[in-house]
C-alpha cells in the first residue's frame, strides 16, 4: 500500500502545480491545456519518474505538451517549479 501512495504523492503534486498555473492563465486554451495535462498526470497509473528516458527528457504522454513536460521536469529535477511560481507571483493571485 505504500507503494501506491508514494505514486499518488509525486503524480499530485505536479497535477496539483499544473491546476496552479491552469487558474492563473489568461488564455482559455491554455487555461484548458494545463488543466488538462493535470488530469492526465494524476490519473497515470504509474510514478511520473518511470516516464523519464535515459537522456533526461520525459516520454510521450497523451494530453502533455511542451510547456507542462517543463514544469514536470523542473519538478522532477528540484522539488519544485519555478515557472509555475513565476507566474502565480505575476499573476497576483498568489
Amino acid at each position: 500500500m505504500a507503494r501506491r501512495k508514494a505514486v499518488t504523492d509525486t503524480n499530485s503534486v505536479i497535477a496539483g502545480l499544473l491546476r496552479d498555473l491552469a487558474a492563473v492563465q489568461t488564455s482559455k486554451q491554455s487555461r484548458w491545456g494545463y488543466a488538462r495535462a493535470a488530469e492526465a498526470i494524476a490519473a497515470l497509473p504509474k510514478p511520473i519518474e518511470s516516464y523519464l528516458l535515459p537522456d533526461g527528457t520525459l516520454r510521450k504522454i497523451p494530453q502533455v505538451g511542451p510547456s507542462s513536460t517543463r514544469v514536470i521536469l523542473e519538478v522532477l529535477g528540484s522539488g519544485g517549479s519555478a515557472t509555475v511560481e513565476q507566474a502565480i507571483a505575476e499573476s497576483g493571485k498568489a
